[in-house]
């Protein structure tokens, strides 16, 4: 009995070590503009823009939040995103909005909402000018 004890926690703190382990990536089809939160590479197939996905890595999910100002798309990421192939032209122009929280925030100009830690940044709105952020 002892044993099976000892060996079911060992078991239980190998799982838990494995799933502290995973590294969660962002990545982002430049066709049809959806995000996805994966430990590898999503699958080609399924675009609904026409044909196969065309995925971009952003990076590491995490705690900084980033917003482009081209494209609309807010990522909780652990560093900056990568900046190749926005959906909405060229390269990404990303802008550190702050740190991920609890307090839901939406900008009343672009519509974009997150969520963070206090205040967004304002700069670099995608409507135009500063964001004008409303705590909900």
């Amino acid at each position: 009995m002892h044993m099976k004890f000892t060996l079911l926690i060992l078991i239980f703190v190998a799982i838990s070590l494995f799933a502290a382990n995973e590294v969660r990536k962002i990545y982002l089809c430049r066709k049809c503009d959806i995000c996805l939160v994966k430990d590898s590479t999503p699958s080609s197939t399924g675009c609904s823009a026409t044909g196969s996905h065309n995925w971009t890595l952003l990076g590491e999910a995490g705690n900084e939040v980033y917003l482009c100002s081209k494209c609309k798309h807010a990522v909780y990421i652990k560093s900056r995103p990568n900046a190749g192939n926005c959906s909405a032209a060229g390269s990404h122009t990303w802008n550190k909005l702050g740190t991920r929280g609890e307090t839901p925030y939406q900008c009343r100009k672009c519509q974009v909402k997150v969520y963070m830690d206090k205040a967004p940044g304002s700069m670099n709105c995608p409507a135009s000018g500063s964001h004008s952020w409303n705590k909900l």
